[in-house]
């Protein structure tokens, strides 16, 4: 069985303790230890014997990726194979065939624009998302679509008189199958677009792109890699992250600030060629 399960804003916690008491699992893993959720699961699992991992991080160098880190230890636990393939997302053909009907009608390529990030300082600025969009349109002959629930996202969009989806998670990720590029900061979408095997841009800013980064073929962008502030093994420790500001004084609020334009349109132009 497939199903998402969505927690209310502020609310992880609860969502889950209410997902555990109303379905069984034979295996649990998580990569979350905020809001208690950690402890929530390893109470379930020691009530009902469930196999369940919730240390996915166990300090990994600053090298390796998070991501790749993570496989190896479900590896190193039995809980995966070495011989199986490279993580990936299913979606149903109903759904990929719902999606190609619904995006049909716009022309290729397609790119896909995620303005949000959650947090003010993980996210590049909705108006460089506009010009960025101007350019993929009027030099690539790019058509857009703008992924995200919140004002800038509906900002972006009515900019670029562009397609705005609103749709949930899974109508998300059928309609990323389509595109020809993603082009978001260190989110989600991106996240989601890149397990896909849709090629991805992500733009990196508190967190090091070297160590949370998307692996090849995917594109990372790190803004202002000389920061002294940054905390390679955890970027939630930085000064910059809970204030939402840069610390330093240099100008900027975030340091994805210093990704311009040119430089976004230019590693995403190469990859609409390679596409």
């Amino acid at each position: 069985m497939s199903r998402v399960f969505y927690a209310n804003r502020g609310e992880p916690a609860e969502t889950v303790k209410e997902v555990l008491e109303t379905h069984a699992f034979d295996l649990i893993v998580s990569d979350t230890n905020h809001s208690g959720i950690a402890e929530l699961l390893e109470h379930h699992s020691d009530i009902h014997g469930t196999r369940t991992v919730t240390n996915l991080w166990r300090n990994p160098p600053d090298d390796e990726r998070v991501g790749e880190r993570f496989v190896q230890l479900l590896q190193r636990d039995g809980i995966i194979g070495e011989a199986d393939p490279t993580p990936h997302l299913f979606v149903s053909e109903s759904a990929r065939r719902g999606a190609e009907e619904a995006l049909e009608p716009l022309s290729r390529p397609l790119v896909f624009l995620c303005p949000e990030a959650g947090m003010k300082i993980k996210a590049w600025l909705p108006e460089r998302f506009v010009a960025l969009g101007r350019c993929l349109q009027e030099v690539c002959r790019a058509s857009l679509v703008i992924v995200g629930l919140g004002e800038d996202a509906a900002s972006v969009a009515k900019e670029l008189s562009a397609l705005h989806l609103t749709g949930n998670l899974r109508d998300l990720a059928a309609a990323l199958t389509c595109g020809d590029l993603m082009i978001a900061a260190d989110t989600g979408p991106a996240r989601l677009a890149a397990a896909l095997g849709t090629p991805t841009l992500t733009l990196f800013g508190p967190s090091w792109a070297g160590r949370y980064g998307q692996a090849p073929p995917q594109v990372n962008l790190q803004g202002y890699p000389a920061c002294r502030e940054r905390v390679v093994a955890n970027f939630t420790e930085q000064a910059c992250w809970y204030a939402g500001v840069c610390p330093l004084g240099l100008g900027f609020d975030t340091c994805l600030e210093t990704l311009s334009v040119e430089e976004v349109f230019a590693e995403a132009r190469t990859l609409l060629e390679h596409a």
